[in-house]
């Protein structure tokens, strides 16, 4: 699978330097992305016309301030898959369904130990555009998360569909918010959105529990459930899952 690289703020391809971290896809691909000793991050992605594109992106790293912009072309399709593991963070992310056909799926898991807002924006600028976008976040110790997102519509670009579905397992006691917003302009449009922020189910638990399994080793498989199934499954992202889960709930 290829790989880019972003490192000290700056973009590599299969260890070459991207020029103003600007890339544009032209062929379907995999890519697997990953972050290294950041600060600020400012990347522009491009998905050509009649291009699929795979992103499976994993972020660890200690950045505080990520800024993505995303313009998928006609006929063309866009799938993310990412997982953070982050403590203070503010990302914003911009999506431009810019032409006919086009399309994003957007996936996203992540664990919050601390402050972390994400501000999600999916303009659709053309007709029979779609987006997708599936939230499933945790926080842990001192976890906070703050979740904005925004589709909108303009009017005339008919048959749209848009699906927001975002959920936050709080395991503390910080509050974390949802803020789901659909402006649209147009009334030949499929939209429907989901938010909920809450707790693991004691019937859950229980359920699990009286089956043998201890208190601790039901929430990690309940955390472990809830965290895989909103991402396809890649064995690059479920490792770091694997990983992180483990040291909270052993």
């Amino acid at each position: 699978m290829n790989k880019i690289i972003v490192k000290k703020n700056k973009v590599e391809i299969d260890n070459h330097i991207i020029n103003n971290n600007k890339i544009i896809f032209d062929e379907d691909k995999d890519y697997i992305v990953e972050y290294e000793n950041n600060t600020n991050v400012n990347l522009n992605i491009t998905v050509a016309s009649n291009t699929n594109i795979n992103l499976y992106i994993v972020n660890l790293d200690n950045n505080k301030n990520i800024n993505l912009n995303y313009t998928i072309l006609q006929n063309s399709n866009l799938t993310i898959n990412k997982f953070y593991y982050k403590d203070d963070i503010f990302e914003e992310v911009n999506i431009d369904l810019k032409g006919k056909n086009s399309k994003i799926i957007y996936n996203f898991s992540a664990i919050s130990t601390d402050n972390q807002k994400y501000y999600l924006k999916i303009n659709h600028l053309e007709e029979n555009t779609k987006s997708i976008i599936s939230n499933g976040l945790v926080t842990v110790k001192n976890g906070k998360i703050d979740f904005r997102i925004d589709s909108i519509v303009e009017k005339e670009k008919t048959k749209c569909i848009m699906d927001q579905s975002t959920k936050i397992i709080t395991t503390n006691e910080v509050k974390s918010t949802i803020k789901p917003n659909m402006y649209i302009d147009e009334y030949d449009v499929e939209a429907k959105h989901s938010s909920v922020v809450g707790t693991i189910k004691e019937e859950e638990l229980f359920y699990l529990m009286s089956r043998g399994i201890s208190y601790n080793e039901a929430f990690k498989l309940i955390i472990k459930g809830y965290l895989f199934s909103n991402i396809n499954k890649n064995m690059f992202i479920c490792s770091y899952i694997l990983e992180i889960i483990n040291k909270y709930w052993r």
